[in-house]
């Protein structure tokens, strides 16, 4: 049984299995008949085992025969089998099958052997029992199913979900013409009603609305993390009880405003978008939203997807310059234009706007998200320090080895770069792990894992950087700030927007020190969105959203440390730009080529790939400003969902089966 953070059911988790029992009474004669006919024909007049056929299913298994196999075992011993036995073919098997078969007949009805036989057989798609199987199908119950469903499903159990009506219809409608000739021959229904039954139309459920988790975007990811780590046998027999991370209530208010959101934004051409929120301080995962609709698509882009992060990656380069005391918040740096020689041509990354404002400071090139100075500050401290930063704050992907890099080139999962923004929002402490589960407790109340007790913390960057890239983060945050959007009164709150210059993602990440939360729109199909950017799409949903689940939060100021604050850095300038101000001393800052990407082939040659054409609008860039509504499709925020507690609808626990 899977709980959320509350302790509510948000699903049940049966060996995997969706099963719903139902009496032999209430199964229609024409469904018995369909499975009798296609399995068993002579299930009536046998007493368990059909010796001619346990003859050629034996003989096939003995080595160097050739014989045909299949057709060897009764309703019976298929019962025998799934109730007490393995799948192994092997003559021991099989005599043990036989023996058991004769016992069940021995002890019990043929209706009763023909009822555990329907509930237990598996059908495909998770379902087990003719039940399920019908909800899964046809989206009724079974003993509504007419003659032309209950011949369809009756053929498919020798190989479900090959011959699955979602797999190849065509296929499953050639059963389903078998299983009415063999119930023809035996008797069951005339000619004229098996002919009727093939001709009439057979309506599909569809795949995927039937499949009834609470919450299923983080409760798909709970499932895929048990499968790693435990037996299909312990997940089947150790009745786990397994307490999630999530917060219900947040989590239905982040399913809902992303589908409203994404709604409103179809006319810029913005079609899917993701949410995670989780509490830094214990690795605790809130909240995913992978997708818009579990429904039309279950790929989760919270944690299988990899998108280029644009300038929410510049947080990674600013610390690791102050880190090495090159720069402070209030260092005065230039945005001049700058050019990079490359493979005899030239690279210039420019900022957004095409503009360059001249002197500023740090905490001002961070806020207004300038493309020129993260490029030059890059360059100065080194590509191999900034990926040093980076994964030691949680980042696990590989990163490319070019000044790029410092424009969000490389891509990441929006898992890890919330993890990693996490350690920015605790003053420097990085939790082993985010985890949606709390803990895992056996039938026999044994604990197989605790995150409750147990959390490691481990402090991987100095509080004083730390404070620093909070000083600069909270003003993306404040008025004049590409995040301004963000902004909540009464709360501390830091972040950073992303965009990619040829509108293919936007982002904002924003925390407090209670809790980050992510945000990203874009495209599954990779197409770019109509002026869409992290301060001016993102940010608005990701206040909506925070309104809504810092209410549980009191309000809590980042931890302060002066000891930078009274202590000046000298600015960094590039040698190819305009002059500082004359109280500015300048730091030279030798030209470089981005070095080129390295990769190795399976067969260990080492491959030089030249870098990209340097003569090109860089696709790294971030707007400071929100861009014009198209008439008919605004984005301001009043044009998101209102969401409040009182406006919430909670839904009831379900009790649930998981597939």
């Amino acid at each position: 049984v899977i709980y959320d953070s509350e302790g509510n059911i948000l699903g049940k988790l049966y060996d995997e299995e969706n099963r719903v029992v139902i009496p032999i009474d209430q199964i229609p004669d024409h469904v018995k008949q369909a499975v009798i006919s296609m399995e068993d024909e002579r299930f009536y007049q046998h007493g368990g085992v059909d010796n001619k056929a346990v003859f050629r299913s034996i003989v096939s298994l003995i080595p160097g025969v050739n014989m045909v196999r299949g057709g060897g075992s009764t309703l019976t011993q298929q019962l025998a089998r799934n109730l007490f036995l393995t799948r192994d073919i092997k003559i021991s098997r099989k005599v043990a099958e036989i023996f058991m078969a004769n016992k069940i007949e021995s002890v019990l009805t043929k209706d009763q052997i023909l009822q555990l036989y329907l509930n237990e057989v598996y059908w495909g798609h998770n379902a087990y029992g003719v039940e399920s199987a019908s909800r899964i199908f046809f989206n009724k119950s079974v003993k509504n199913l007419n003659l032309a469903e209950a011949s369809m499903i009756g053929g498919l159990l020798s190989s479900p979900e090959y011959y699955s009506p979602y797999r190849d219809f065509k296929r499953a409608k050639w059963r389903q013409a078998l299983t009415l000739q063999n119930m023809v021959r035996n008797g069951y229904v005339t000619q004229d009603e098996a002919d009727k039954a093939k001709d009439q139309k057979v309506y599909l459920a569809g795949l995927g609305k039937n499949y009834k988790m609470a919450h299923p975007y983080f409760t798909s990811y709970v499932l895929s993390i048990l499968r790693q780590r435990y037996d299909d046998s312990i997940l089947r027999t150790a009745g786990l009880k397994i307490y999630t991370t999530i917060d219900s209530e947040a989590q239905t208010v982040a399913e809902d405003l992303m589908a409203k959101s994404i709604a409103a934004l179809r006319g810029r051409n913005i079609t899917q978008g993701a949410l995670l929120s989780i509490d830094p301080n214990n690795g605790y995962i809130k909240t995913i939203v992978g997708g818009v609709d579990f429904s039309q698509s279950e790929f989760n882009r919270v944690t299988q997807a990899k998108r280029q992060p644009g300038s929410s990656f510049k947080p990674f380069v600013y610390l690791t310059a102050f880190q090495k005391k090159l720069l402070n918040p209030y260092s005065t740096v230039m945005d001049s234009p700058i050019s990079y020689p490359q493979n005899g041509s030239v690279w210039s990354p420019k900022n957004y706007d095409g503009t360059y404002r001249g002197s500023m400071t740090v905490l001002d090139a961070v806020r207004r998200s300038i493309n020129t100075v993260a490029v030059k500050t890059l360059e100065n401290v080194g590509v191999d320090s900034v990926i040093e930063t980076a994964k030691k704050l949680g980042v696990s992907s590989k990163l490319q080895n070019n000044l790029s890099l410092a424009l969000g080139s490389s891509e990441l999962s929006p898992i890890e770069l919330a993890y990693a923004y996490g350690v920015i929002a605790t003053g420097g402490n990085k939790v082993k792990k985010v985890s949606p589960i709390l803990k895992i407790i056996d039938k026999d109340g044994n604990v197989l894992e605790d995150n409750t007790q147990f959390v490691t913390i481990e402090k991987v960057y100095d509080a004083e950087s730390i404070d620093m890239m909070l000083e600069c983060m909270k003003a993306v945050v404040a008025p004049g700030g590409s995040g301004a959007a963000a902004m909540m009164s009464g709360r501390d709150i830091a972040g950073k927007t992303g965009t990619t210059s040829d509108n293919k993602d936007s982002w904002f990440v924003g925390f407090t020190p209670q809790l980050v939360t992510l945000v990203w729109v874009g495209n599954d199909n990779n197409t770019s969105m109509i002026g869409a950017t992290g301060g001016g799409t993102c940010a608005p949903i990701w206040k909506k959203y925070m309104s809504y689940a810092l209410s549980k939060y009191p309000p809590k100021p980042f931890k302060r440390v002066d000891s930078w604050r009274n202590k000046s850095v000298k600015g960094i300038y590039h040698n190819n730009t305009s002059q500082p101000a004359n109280d500015q001393e300048t730091v030279t800052i030798t030209e470089v080529t981005p070095e080129p990407t390295v990769s190795s082939s399976d067969e260990g040659i080492t491959i030089i790939e030249e870098p990209k054409d340097p003569d090109f609008d860089n696709p790294y860039t971030e707007s400071t400003e929100t861009p014009p509504p198209i008439e008919g499709d605004k984005i301001e925020e009043s044009a998101l969902p209102t969401i409040s507690p009182e406006d919430i609808e909670i839904p009831e626990p379900l009790e649930t089966q998981i597939p």
